[in-house]
């Protein structure tokens, strides 16, 4: 065989064996005992012998010791030096059982030494087992660097997610601040207008520009929800011991000063704990309180539940109200941006419940709502195991 010959599919599937001597006699004979089990390459040089280890795909080579031993040690150092046959096995086969010659090759690198007389069972055996032992270590190594990619991965990954993270936030800012601007201007415009043609204005006119500014200010609240759930969806989590019953009161409270027309109960039990990111808890329990405060108008007896259940897999937390609740066939659409299912009278752009649902799913949890209309709506949601 020569370099670059071609071979037939079930003879590539064969071990190739490398067959080093300088009897052209040996040589062939051999060749022809290995050739009914391997591909055989021969050579009969030293730096034809290494050179052909390097370039073909050779899987181990054979080397017949029939000249002095200092060419036996000679082959041997020369293939152990290329870094690319540090795990191809070598097989010697001498005349001799010269105990120091043998210990001196097999420290070089050699793998095995077969003395004649032997018989080429004896010497496929011994080849197929230095061939499986090669196949394993081999297979270890793939392990290992598969391994090292693996661990590797997740930090090159969360790398990318940062640095994609932060590109998104800039965008998500810039086109924010350019739709802003222009709302900005509209609602000063007409502001001005009315300022200084307020006495020439009728009233329908007086209707429009009201229309303008709300209008203005609903797309500047849809702007500001969009920033909102896209930070929501991407921020870094911190990961503390949380108490529900400080955020539960402290929205309530805030809630109650700013419309104090308004009286709604809250019951929450003292020392609710839960495991999660402090400002993203905090929002979630915003979003569901306040959503529970505004379909809770018109209700006398108003009132809002946080508390605690067991579930099969999971510890759930639940918001319950008695407000105006809602179509059961419309349950799916509760968590999905910019949905609203009561019309304009109850305000909002349709945000809330979205990023109470981005939250939940950034903790790993899950969140669910059961309700009915007029009866009121129960949100139960999970985020993590339970700190009592």
């Amino acid at each position: 065989m020569v370099i670059g010959e071609t071979f037939h599919a079930a003879d590539l599937a064969r071990p190739l064996v490398l067959l080093v001597g300088t009897d052209p006699s040996t040589l062939r004979l051999t060749s022809d005992a290995l050739e009914a089990h391997y591909r055989v390459e021969t050579a009969s040089r030293t730096s034809e012998a290494v050179t052909k280890a390097c370039v073909l795909p050779v899987d181990l080579v054979v080397c017949d010791i029939d000249g002095p031993a200092t060419r036996a040690l000679e082959i041997v150092r020369s293939i152990r030096e290329q870094t690319e046959l540090d795990a191809t096995p070598i097989v010697l086969l001498g005349n001799e059982a010269d105990v120091e010659l043998r210990s001196a090759l097999l420290r070089r690198g050699a793998n095995d030494y077969v003395v004649e007389p032997y018989t080429t069972e004896d010497l496929q055996i011994r080849i197929d087992n230095l061939l499986r032992t090669k196949q394993i270590f081999e297979t270890c190594l793939s392990l290992e660097a598969e391994l090292d990619t693996r661990r590797a991965s997740p930090e090159a990954i969360a790398k990318q997610l940062h640095e994609a993270h932060e590109q998104l936030d800039a965008f998500t800012s810039s086109v924010a601040n350019d739709f802003r601007t222009p709302l900005r201007a509209i609602d000063d415009f007409a502001d001005s207008v009315e300022d200084e043609r307020g006495e020439a204005l009728d009233e329908e006119a007086r209707r429009c520009f009201d229309r303008v500014r709300i209008a203005a200010g609903r797309v500047t609240a849809l702007i500001d929800a969009l920033v909102q759930l896209s930070r929501v969806a991407h921020a870094p989590l911190s990961l503390e011991r949380v108490d529900l019953t400080v955020i539960a009161r402290t929205v309530h409270e805030q809630l109650a000063r700013s419309d104090a027309s308004r009286s709604v109960a809250l019951v929450v039990p003292d020392g609710l704990w839960a495991q999660g990111d402090r400002r993203l808890v905090t929002m979630l329990i915003e979003q569901l309180i306040g959503n529970a405060w505004k379909f809770t108008a018109g209700r006398d007896d108003a009132h809002i539940e946080l508390g605690i259940e067991d579930g099969q897999d999971d510890v759930f937390y639940y918001i319950k109200d008695n407000g105006v609740g809602f179509d059961t066939k419309d349950a799916n659409k509760l968590f999905a941006p910019f949905k609203t299912l009561h019309g304009s009278e109850y305000g909002g752009v349709g945000i809330g419940l979205a990023i109470a649902h981005r939250i939940v799913a950034r903790h790993g949890g899950m969140i669910r709502v059961d309700g009915a209309e007029g009866t009121g709506a129960t949100f139960r949601f999970s985020l993590g195991a339970f700190l009592g």
